[in-house]
């Protein structure tokens, strides 16, 4: 399971209310094929909501024990980190092993305030700022998403064009699939996912704004005038002190 992004905006469906904005390909990684057929949300219950990347069984089982765990519980700002912990924490101890097998973001409200969570293979839950990625292509949604200058002060739909854009430049990593679901959570923490045309929407944006094909590059030799050699920029870097 190789990829899931989650960001923050600051408005959402013409509303000055905060949402957050989830997105995840459809990559399930099996010992014998692979297949673009996954579905990586899971609600854990009262409007919160996991992405999973990992182990598929692993990250079920503790979905399935977040399920169980925060019904009874209420959570606030200052117990968060707490409450999401114990329940990974117990997984871990009951499994035996080092390591989780999966890493989880979870989402959610508090207040009206948007939450972004990271449980780590470690059974560690961090708080996120504006945005977080998980999974094999995280490391391309983070490159974009940081050359967009994506932060939780951004509107909704320019929000939801950097998270798709980002998604679509990390299909160049390996194991990360082709097609998406991307999903929105409002302040009245009801997830709601785009359609076909939403997501044909976003592609239309992207044919506009996304970053373009080099081919169109004339294959010439640089200039001479462009070129300093070895001394010239020791000098250049003399001359700037």
């Amino acid at each position: 399971m190789t990829l899931c992004i989650a960001a923050k905006c600051s408005t959402c469906m013409g509303l000055n209310r905060p949402a957050i904005v989830l997105c995840a390909d459809k990559r399930l990684e099996l010992p014998t094929a692979g297949a673009d057929i996954g579905f990586k949300f899971e609600d854990l219950g009262q409007g919160w909501v996991a992405m999973l990347a990992g182990t598929v069984a692993n990250a079920l089982e503790l979905c399935t024990q977040y399920r169980a765990y925060l019904p009874d519980r209420e959570i606030t700002d200052q117990n968060l980190i707490e409450t999401f912990t114990e329940p990974a924490k117990n997984q871990l101890e009951k499994s035996g092993a080092d390591l989780l097998g999966c890493d989880l973001i979870i989402c959610g409200f508090i207040d009206g305030q948007p939450h972004i969570l990271w449980v780590n293979e470690e059974a560690q839950v961090t708080r996120e700022g504006h945005f977080r990625s998980i999974g094999q292509g995280s490391s391309n949604a983070d490159a974009m998403l940081h050359y967009r200058e994506q932060r939780n002060s951004l509107p909704f739909i320019r929000t939801l064009y950097h998270v798709y854009e980002a998604k679509v430049f990390s299909e160049k990593a390996p194991g990360v699939g082709p097609t998406t679901d991307i999903a929105f959570i409002p302040s009245d923490g009801v997830c709601r996912f785009l359609n076909s045309e939403g997501l044909a929407y976003l592609e239309g944006l992207r044919m506009t704004y996304g970053p373009q094909p080099t081919g169109d590059i004339p294959d010439e030799q640089l200039h001479y005038t462009f070129i300093a050699t070895w001394r010239e920029r020791q000098d250049m870097k003399e001359s700037q002190g």
